[in-house]
């Protein structure tokens, strides 16, 4: 059942070439899967926001805090039409925010999700005007990230190649990717849910050396992404990128 009407409209207050051969010993554990990647937002919805701000709705008595951005005309959605659903990383004005949604286009014009967020950061990211897109997955849909035994290693060679990371992995599909320098941070998810903002070099050269920038320590890599860890995209985003996170 989808949510309730709509409340009255009172806001809250409130270089190209690939890197050096990768070493040795590799030991196997059993792998696991990299979720599948699809989008969220239903086809034919287009999350493009009209000149009213968006608003908070509290009424306990009828449904958790949530909130509503109205919306041009789109095709009617009242998907998913539950609470606490996975959370969704929405890009709006230079920013990205993660919600969970409620109903992607009630009546075909309100937005309707659960956030963390302030209204105000709400209002500042999903600006009048502004086509919410989601953000998507970064990491190559066939590389599964597995961590082998061994400990990840810090690679200086200003001769050849920036200071960077290697992390070796179980085997996995082959990826060069990006195969540059100094990319976009991606923030990765390891051990307990720690997370550590990285620039990715190579995927998984040969198949099996994940390779990257990263301003943490060797220490806090090698703590975070663990012996065994399935490293993966971090619902959050890049702290550099993103307004706030979900808890």
């Amino acid at each position: 059942e989808g949510p309730s009407s709509a409340p009255t409209d009172i806001p809250s207050t409130t270089s190209s070439e690939g890197p050096s051969s990768a070493p040795t010993n590799i030991l196997t554990v059993v792998p696991s899967l990299n979720p599948t990647v699809k989008s969220a937002i239903p086809d034919g919805v287009v999350l493009q926001r009209d000149n009213t701000p968006c608003i908070s709705q509290v009424n306990p008595s009828n449904h958790p805090d949530r909130f509503k951005c109205m919306i041009n005309p789109t095709t009617i959605s009242s998907e998913p039409g539950t609470y606490d659903n996975d959370p969704v990383g929405l890009v709006g004005v230079n920013c990205i925010i993660y919600i969970r949604p409620v109903t992607w286009a009630w009546e075909g014009n309100a937005f309707i999700f659960q956030s963390m967020d302030s209204i105000e950061a709400i209002n500042n990211c999903f600006a009048a005007g502004v086509v919410m897109s989601e953000r998507r997955a970064i990491i190559p849909d066939d590389i599964n990230l597995l961590r082998d035994n061994t400990p990840c290693i810090f690679q200086s060679n200003p001769s050849n190649h920036p200071d960077r990371f290697k992390c070796m992995l179980e085997p996995t599909a082959i990826s060069s990717e990006p195969g540059t320098y100094n990319n976009d941070l991606l923030a990765l998810r390891g051990l307990n849910g720690c997370v550590i903002d990285v620039r990715p070099v190579t995927w998984a050269w040969e198949g099996n050396a994940f390779i990257f920038q990263s301003v943490e320590s060797l220490d806090v890599i090698n703590d975070c992404f663990a012996a065994g860890v399935l490293i993966s995209e971090s619902e959050y985003g890049a702290a550099e990128d993103t307004l706030s996170l979900f808890g």
